[in-house]
């Protein structure tokens, strides 16, 4: 697995556009749930099946998932005060693949246009947007599961 394929494979799964309007869908910077929910984080996280790791003091959370010997595939948020930060990373032999990182910087690492203002972190304003988020991310990293299985 290099770059390129990496790319294609992203693309199939038309990940720039399914998160832009992810963010277009979930955008109100007035109206957000405050504070760290960690425990009801972890509970809505879990759902998906996946081992959770949490860091309470930090509202981070992560999980790994092996796709064959050589390839993992993992996802990472930040829940806080209304946001959800996405980080989503491929590692071959542990040696992380490009393009990685936050979602909304992903885009400009595969060379596709993408306006960062607004399309950079989806908002929640209750525990309903929150998990509306969660399904459309962890399609994402499902479709992009099985694609990197091809």
């Amino acid at each position: 697995m290099n770059k390129e394929i990496f790319i294609s494979k992203l693309n199939k799964i038309n990940i720039v556009g399914r998160y832009k309007d992810l963010c277009a869908s979930f955008n109100n910077k007035n109206e957000y749930l405050p504070g760290n929910h960690h425990d009801a984080y972890i509970e809505y996280l879990e759902k998906y099946g996946y081992v959770i790791e949490a860091d309470r003091r930090e509202s981070f959370f992560r999980f790994r998932t092996k796709v064959d010997c050589e390839l993992s595939l993992g996802m990472q948020f930040v829940l806080k005060d209304g946001l959800v930060e996405t980080v989503l990373g491929i590692r071959v032999n542990d040696v992380v693949i490009m393009p990685s990182g936050r979602i909304d910087f992903m885009p400009m690492q595969m060379g596709v246009e993408f306006d960062r203002k607004l399309y950079n972190l989806p908002t929640y304003k209750n525990f309903e947007e929150l998990e509306s988020i969660l399904d459309v991310l962890f399609d994402i990293f499902e479709d992009l599961k099985k694609e990197l299985m091809l």
